[in-house]
C-alpha cells in the first residue's frame, strides 16, 4: 500500500484455521508490495504487465496473489511457466486446451 510517497508494508499473519499451500505463501516486504503496486496501477490502465526476475524471485507468486483478487465470476485466468524448452505450439496446445475445458458460458465470442 502506498500512502503518499512511503511505501507501507503490512503485517503477515499466518492463518490460525488452516494450513496454507507452501507455494502460496508470499510475506510482505518492500519489493512484493511495490510490484503489486504498480501492477495494479499499469493494469487499471488496460495496459499489459510482464514481469521478468531471477529464478526465486516471487514473480508466479507475486501474480497469483494479484489475480486472487478478482471475482472468478469475471474474470479467468491461467498461468503458465515458460522455460527454454518452450515453444510456440505448445503454449498453443495449452490455450486450446484450457479453453475446450471451460464451460460454454463462460466462453465469450463478441
Amino acid at each position: 500500500m502506498l500512502c503518499g510517497n512511503s511505501l507501507q508494508v503490512p503485517e503477515y499473519g499466518y492463518p490460525k484455521d488452516s494450513i496454507p499451500e507452501y507455494l502460496s505463501i508470499l510475506v510482505p516486504n518492500v519489493d512484493n508490495v511495490r510490484t503489486d503496486f504498480l501492477i495494479d496501477t499499469i493494469a487499471k490502465q488496460g495496459k499489459a504487465v510482464l514481469l521478468i526476475g531471477e529464478q526465486g524471485s516471487a514473480k508466479t507468486v507475486i501474480i497469483q496473489g494479484y489475480l486472487s483478487k478478482y471475482n472468478l465470476d469475471n474474470h479467468i485466468f491461467k498461468v503458465f511457466n515458460f522455460s527454454s524448452a518452450s515453444t510456440p505450439l505448445m503454449f498453443q496446445v495449452l490455450i486450446y486446451i484450457h479453453i475446450l475445458q471451460l464451460p460454454c458460458d463462460r466462453l465469450s465470442l463478441n
